[in-house]
């Protein structure tokens, strides 16, 4: 394969592997925030690791892998006018 080709395929393979990260971790995080929700409600004090995990995750999954590094990847192949 040429250099080109293979640099296609790492390019989508890279976009692919972040969006699944994207997708685990801020799905991980609305988790662990509703878990947290109901344990506060209820008195549990578990409650508060879940909401810390959640925010850390959905710190994680949007803002350090969906705006840092997957926004990026996306707009760089959108035309500029």
């Amino acid at each position: 394969m040429s250099d080109s080709a293979v640099a296609v395929i790492e390019e989508v393979l890279t976009v692919v592997v972040e969006v699944v990260l994207f997708g685990v971790l801020t799905t991980a995080g609305l988790v662990s925030e509703q878990f947290a929700l109901a344990d506060l409600t209820s008195g549990e004090v578990l409650g508060v690791w879940y909401l810390f995990m959640g925010a850390l995750a959905l710190y994680a999954g949007l803002y350090a892998v969906g705006y840092e590094r997957l926004l990026p990847h996306l707009t760089r192949r959108l035309p500029r006018h």
